[in-house]
């Protein structure tokens, strides 16, 4: 009997500790509520335009579109991930 007991401790400090886990995991994600596209948007539109289903850039036309890839780097600049280290 005392088996079981420490079974059922250690299976609900585990869901515990699960639970805690995801709590602190729960994060917000920033919507684009307006109609500019996200800097997301802009890449993955530039992607299905010149990449094929192969994996094959077509680069002579990616660099008649450089101003959008360009405003893609710009947005990932300005937007970069904060140091958490600290």
């Amino acid at each position: 009997m005392h088996t079981n007991n420490i079974i059922r401790f250690m299976k609900n400090l585990v869901f515990v500790l699960g639970l805690i886990f995801l709590v602190s995991c729960n994060t917000t994600v920033a919507t684009n509520s307006d109609s500019t596209p996200s800097g997301h948007d802009i890449f993955d539109a530039l992607l299905k335009k010149y990449v094929d289903e192969d994996g094959m850039v077509d680069y002579k036309g990616l660099e008649k579109d450089r101003t959008k890839f360009q405003e893609y780097l710009r947005i990932l600049e300005a937007n970069a991930p904060n140091d958490t280290s600290q």
